[in-house]
């Protein structure tokens, strides 16, 4: 008797089932047809974008009397500039200032992290140079700037000096990421 009854209540709500998924195959076979005719007659399938979404939204809230003023005045976030100049409310503009802020900020931020990789690559470069040379007494070196180096223990205290040079420049950027970081600064700005 209880698979009897088992076998009735899998067979009550399987016919549902199928009867659904024969009905969805049919509609989409419905609506296959109708596309293709709709080619056919040269009928394009219209686009709705963005800003026609949000028309549409502010023109519901309307009516129902549920106005956002704020979504009502800002254009869509897509749209160009010209369309953008055309439309321009207070809150539009504030938005494209913003956008020059942000874009010059990016620009001070680059700027700032490639100086101070730039001064690590040159105090780097100056720290291997006098660590690879060897000075004996009574010889001198001079450098590329005109520095005359004229014993070991001035290229000693020039590699120290050099060291802390690179040191110094390493810290500094670690402490530009650290303020970025601290100021919610993109990591993508210091690249």
């Amino acid at each position: 008797m209880s698979l009897f009854c088992s076998l009735y209540v899998t067979i009550i709500l399987a016919v549902p089932t199928l009867a659904i998924g024969q009905s969805l195959a049919e509609i989409a076979r419905k609506e296959a047809e109708r596309r293709e005719k709709k080619k056919e007659q040269g009928v394009a399938a219209r686009v709705v974008d963005e800003n026609e979404l949000e028309q549409a939204r502010i023109a519901r809230d309307r009516e129902s009397g549920d106005v956002d003023t704020d979504a009502s005045k800002t254009p869509a976030a897509h749209t160009t500039p010209a369309e953008t100049d055309a439309t321009l409310s207070p809150r539009g503009q504030s938005s494209n200032d913003e956008s020059a802020r942000r874009r010059k900020q990016e620009t001070e931020w680059r700027s700032r992290a490639a100086q101070a990789e730039a001064r690590i690559e040159t105090s780097k470069k100056r720290y291997e140079q006098l660590q690879s040379m060897y000075l004996a007494y009574g010889e001198y070196y001079q450098d590329s700037k005109g520095q005359v180096i004229a014993s070991p223990e001035q290229l000693q205290a020039m590699t120290a000096r050099a060291k802390a040079d690179l040191e110094a420049a390493e810290k500094a950027l670690e402490d530009l990421r650290d303020s970025a970081r601290r100021q919610g600064v993109p990591p993508g700005w210091l690249r």
